[in-house]
């Protein structure tokens, strides 16, 4: 039986036998927390998981999607992996200064 089996069987015991004295998420909650003890996810499945929904990242958008609107969406995601590689958005102007200089001379 796969996981979502398993927690949809144990909520529907626990829904039948607790009546009203929980609420539903608690004892979804529940559920969910027996299924991990009992049947853990193996770590190459918990490591590569996701909670993302809806479309691909940004990272996997064709060329012209990414470029749609001018290329504003191409280097804002630069900017946020140049805080990334430089480090975080508290950093001083000098530095914001060093880093748009380094960008001009070697990503143009």
């Amino acid at each position: 039986m796969n996981r979502p089996k398993m927690v949809r069987s144990i909520y529907a015991e626990f829904r039948h036998a607790a009546a009203d004295e929980g609420s539903p998420e608690e004892l979804l909650r529940a559920a969910s927390g027996l299924v991990d003890l009992l049947k853990p996810l193996p770590q190459s499945v918990a490591s590569g998981m996701s909670f993302r929904t809806g479309g691909l990242s940004f990272e996997e958008w064709d060329l012209d999607r990414a470029m749609a609107d001018g290329g504003w969406r191409v280097l804002r995601h630069e900017r946020e992996l140049e805080h990334i590689a430089f480090g975080d958005e508290g950093e001083s102007l000098d530095r914001d200064r060093e880093v748009a200089q380094w960008m001009r001379e070697n990503v143009a």
